[in-house]
């Protein structure tokens, strides 16, 4: 009876995406950098005569942005002091709630209009001007935020391949190693900034953990020939933690996929028909009684990763399992039902962001599967 592949919560797989964000959220609110909520109370607070000065940086800079957008007449100012300096008009765009990075944006934004935001705010009275020390803690997240963006979009794409989810836990892992200890690029990083960066780590370790926990990732990991095994015993060198993970996936796919192998079907047929009991018979038995052939799954492990010149295609990795399922059909077996699992959710729930239009004032009587189907076929047309 062979093992079963997916096993409930043991196997769930949780979204690259998702796992960001709530890391970089708490950096973030580690860090004070308050909420929308918390920038909209500002905004009512913000009157003649009243000013806020209990809010950090990037609380300032997002009452800033919210503040100049909520009023015509603010736009149109900012366009004047523009205008008058020669300078770009683009205003800064303030963050939303449920996108981490639309903060690193806003940050972004404030950062190429430091001279539009500071002769605006000359001539205000409302709003406290950002000193030196201030632009200088911005850019310091900024740079902090840079990565987590890279690796937010990257996970973000319309196919994240669940092969390469391993590595972006390593990587991160490296990531906030060298924020936390002020290693290359973060070597000035503040010390209120790393010490945001070390609860960020308790959020990664935690998932991280449930990853570990699950052969799904290093199954698929294995999956690609250009990697195969080489990458977790490379990480895991210290002890012997890397060959246990990749015994005990191949010993797992041999229980889920020990499909006949057809070198070995063919012996087999071979020595039926060799049950006579002449000379000739009898030699020919003893020449073929040796151990049966390799399974794919094994001469799949035992060989070295190969090396591929263009991997930029769309889908090149199921392309090359569907081009060697007849060298590995144990292997390509599994690659059909592990490399179908996204790494994130964030393809599906862009398909359900089309809903809204769809799903229209003059539209709003559509049954449940007609909505359905307009959704999915919207989403195959633009893709």
């Amino acid at each position: 009876m062979p093992a079963p592949l997916y096993r409930g919560l043991d196997s769930y797989i949780r979204c690259l995406a998702h796992i960001l964000n709530l890391i970089v959220k708490d950096i973030l609110r580690n860090l004070g950098s308050g909420t929308m909520e918390q920038a909209q109370v500002a905004c009512e607070f913000l009157q003649p005569g009243n000013s806020i000065t209990d809010q950090s940086a990037i609380g300032r800079l997002r009452v800033l942005a919210l503040w100049i957008n909520r009023s015509p007449q603010r736009r149109q100012k900012w366009k004047h002091i523009c205008k008058l300096n020669n300078l770009p008009d683009k205003f800064v765009a303030y963050d939303v709630a449920t996108r981490w990075n639309s903060t690193f944006r806003m940050i972004d934004d404030g950062l190429k209009s430091r001279q539009q935001v500071n002769k605006f705010l000359d001539l205000q009275e409302e709003l406290p001007p950002f000193t030196l020390q201030d632009w200088s803690w911005l850019e310091q997240i900024h740079t902090v935020l840079h990565k987590f963006n890279e690796l937010t979009l990257f996970v973000s794409k319309r196919d994240p391949q669940i092969s390469l989810a391993v590595p972006i836990y390593y990587e991160l892992h490296e990531l906030l190693e060298d924020m936390r200890e002020g290693n290359g690029d973060f070597a000035n990083l503040n010390q209120n900034i790393r010490a945001a960066v070390n609860e960020g780590m308790k959020k990664y370790e935690k998932y991280y953990s449930f990853m570990d926990d699950c052969d799904t990732y290093y199954t698929a990991l294995v999956l690609d020939p250009r990697v195969k095994g080489e990458l977790v015993l490379r990480e895991l060198q210290d002890d012997n933690a890397g060959r246990m993970i990749l015994e005990t996936i191949r010993t797992n796919l041999h229980q889920v996929y020990a499909a006949s192998n057809p070198e070995h079907d063919v012996a087999a047929s071979q020595l039926s028909s060799l049950e006579q009991n002449d000379v000739e018979s009898r030699m020919l038995r003893k020449l073929q009684a040796r151990d049966p052939p390799l399974s794919d799954i094994d001469k799949y492990f035992d060989t070295s990763p190969i090396s591929v010149a263009d991997t930029t295609g769309k889908n090149w990795l199921c392309n090359w399992w569907k081009m060697h399922k007849g060298e590995y059909p144990g292997m390509a077996a599994a690659a059909r039902d592990y490399l179908a699992i996204p790494a994130s959710e964030v393809a599906v729930e862009r398909v359900f962001s089309t809903a809204r239009d769809v799903l229209g004032i003059r539209r709003y009587s559509l049954k449940g599967e007609t909505i359905r189907m307009l959704m999915l076929i919207r989403d195959g047309y633009k893709w």
